[in-house]
């Protein structure tokens, strides 16, 4: 039994350290890209042989239900993956098929790994702490924040008129969304637990980082989890609660809400809400001098119709939509059933080439893989959800009045709205393993009320 928990405790360690590391896998996918080969994704390499690890772990150590579930599942999903590929091969030839695979694998890896998940986490000695996703958040801002002041930062838009720069990593928006999702921790532990000087570090590296990486998700998540702090405050004010300490932090939230503001006309952030959307802050110097001036920045463009709206929002993601849209009314009947995939035709020359994806996860999952592989997608959600809705009536009041459950309950709804808004959460295999550990931990601690 002593030897059981041990390694059970081993795994619990193992996936912290994974979880902690994942920002220098994420460098390294970025220097391959950029200075060896647009090909060589050295993250897909790395995080496709931990799933395959995981999978095989799972199959061993599960219990003989849970591995038949499992089983049934991943044949399943193995028999869409070679139908999908197959039709692929019907359509497109062995043109761009590594493109395919590397969808396949990028898009299914958040639902295979979660599906593994699932009956480790069940073990009650498997606990990923706020403190790991907390050193997460930071390797990701540090890298951002010291590669800006060495002046070796990769732009966040290389292509545009955009500014910010992203650290030594690839995807700004996708930094920018796995920020968002590791935020709720750092507050929760600042909020919650005794004040530790690597959680005030941490907290400058988010705020700096969040201004200086330029895109709107950070900015937008800083909103709504200052929100959600206060309101954490206000249900202990209300409950009794440390009277004290809760009014001191809700002065600490309203105070680097008044920093953050008052840092965005001098960051990145300001001059790219200024130009795309015409919201001007004003600098604090501005306010208080005599002789006002403004800095010239580009005239936004005027959003009359609802078209130009939606495009402003979802920064013009709404036209490569409905252009994918009409591709996939154009396909063959198998693959208005499986998806079109990640490859398309030349509408001019007929050439097979790769698809320009919406980057809004849902319609990218629904018109690649179609029906089909849609059902297959969501089918661990829908069983996650089954099994801790029982818990979750039992204990509904906890959804909103516990600290902990509130944090990760807004890790994870912010994680589906930017799905929806930007992408890059389930087609992602970096946001994807955050958001599966919060999923399973956050229903795990409903079902059990807390620590």
């Amino acid at each position: 039994m002593k030897e059981l928990i041990m390694k059970k405790n081993s795994l619990e360690k193992i996936l912290g350290f994974y979880i902690v590391v994942q920002f220098l896998i994420d460098v390294a996918t970025a220097f391959c890209v950029n200075h060896i080969s647009e090909s060589l994704s050295i993250g897909i390499f790395v995080r496709t042989i931990f799933m395959i690890v995981i999978v095989l772990y799972s199959l061993v150590k599960s219990d003989k239900k849970d591995r038949i579930k499992m089983i049934i599942y991943y044949g399943v999903l193995g028999a869409y993956m070679l139908a999908f590929l197959a039709i692929s091969y019907k359509v497109h030839g062995t043109s761009f098929i590594m493109s395919q695979i590397k969808g396949l694998i990028k898009t299914f890896y958040l639902p295979i790994i979660l599906v593994s998940f699932i009956p480790l986490f069940k073990n009650k000695n498997i606990h990923i702490k706020s403190g790991i996703f907390v050193y997460a958040l930071m390797g990701y801002t540090a890298i951002i924040s010291i590669c800006k002041f060495l002046g070796i930062s990769y732009l966040s838009y290389p292509i545009g008129n955009g500014e910010g720069t992203m650290g030594l990593f690839y995807a700004a928006n996708e930094i920018g969304v796995i920020i968002a999702m590791l935020a709720p921790f750092l507050a929760y532990e600042l909020l919650n637990k005794k004040v530790k000087i690597i959680n005030i570090i941490a907290l400058v590296l988010f705020l700096y980082a969040s201004l200086e990486i330029g895109t709107k998700v950070p900015i937008l998540s800083f909103i709504l989890l200052s929100i959600v702090s206060i309101y954490i405050c206000i249900v202990k004010l209300v409950q009794k609660e440390e009277v004290k300490r809760n009014i001191k932090n809700m002065i600490a939230v309203v105070i680097v809400i008044l920093v953050f503001i008052f840092a965005i006309p001098y960051m990145p952030i300001g001059t790219n809400l200024s130009n795309a959307y015409g919201i001007n802050i004003p600098r604090v110097s501005s306010v208080f001098s005599k002789n006002k001036t403004t800095i010239p920045v580009q005239e936004p463009p005027k959003l009359e119709t609802k078209e130009e709206v939606e495009n402003a929002v979802y920064s013009s993601r709404t036209i490569y939509l409905k252009d994918n849209i009409q591709r996939y009314r154009e396909s063959i009947g198998l693959q208005k059933i499986t998806g079109i995939g990640y490859v398309t035709n030349n509408r001019e020359t007929g050439e097979s080439m790769e698809l320009k994806l919406v980057e809004m996860d849902y319609c990218d999952i629904m018109l690649c893989h179609g029906v089909l592989g849609t059902i297959i997608y969501v089918i661990p959600y829908i069983y996650i959800i089954a099994i801790g809705f029982k818990e979750l009536i039992k204990n509904w009041k906890n959804i909103f009045i516990d600290s902990k459950n509130v944090f990760m309950e807004y890790a994870i709804m912010i994680s589906l709205v930017v799905a929806l808004t930007a992408g890059h959460v389930f087609t992602a295999p970096a946001p994807a393993l955050f958001l599966a550990i919060i999923m399973l931990e956050t229903n795990k601690r409903l079902k059990t009320r807390g620590e």
